[in-house]
C-alpha cells in the first residue's frame, strides 16, 4: 500500500512539469517557425531535467564513499529521507526549468534585444 508521501511527490512532479511548460506556451508567440516543435522539445527537457537532478541526487545519497566521509545514515524507507530528498530535487528542477525556458526563449525569438528604436522626426 502507498502512503502519503507518494501521492505528494506525484502532485509536485505535475507541478513541476505544467508550470513551466504552462509559462513557456504563453510566451512562445514570438517565435517564428513552428512552435510545436519548440512545445514539444521543451516538454521533454523538463522531462529530462527532472530525471537527471534526480538520479545525480540519488546517486549523492547512496554513495558509499560520501555517507562514510560524512557520516551520513540515510534509510530509504523514512519518511524525513523522503522528505529531505524532495525538498533537495523539486525547488532544485523547478528553477532550472524556468531558467532554461527564460534561455531557451531569448534563443529563438525573433526580436533583437540589442536593436534600437529611433522616435522623432526624420
Amino acid at each position: 500500500m502507498e502512503d502519503i508521501a507518494v501521492y505528494i511527490y506525484w502532485a509536485l512532479i505535475v507541478i513541476i512539469i505544467t508550470f513551466p511548460n504552462y509559462i513557456f506556451f504563453k510566451k512562445l508567440k514570438d517565435v517564428k517557425g513552428k512552435p510545436i516543435i519548440h512545445k514539444l522539445l521543451y516538454f521533454l527537457i523538463c522531462l529530462l531535467t527532472l530525471f537527471a537532478i534526480a538520479i545525480i541526487f540519488m546517486a549523492l545519497l547512496t554513495s558509499p564513499y560520501l555517507t562514510e566521509l560524512f557520516g551520513l545514515k540515510f534509510d530509504p524507507d523514512s519518511y524525513i529521507t523522503r522528505f529531505i530528498y524532495g525538498g533537495l530535487v523539486f525547488p532544485l528542477t523547478y528553477l532550472a526549468n524556468i531558467y532554461f525556458g527564460k534561455l531557451y526563449l531569448k534563443r529563438i525569438s525573433k526580436t533583437d534585444k540589442n536593436e534600437l528604436e529611433l522616435i522623432g522626426k526624420e
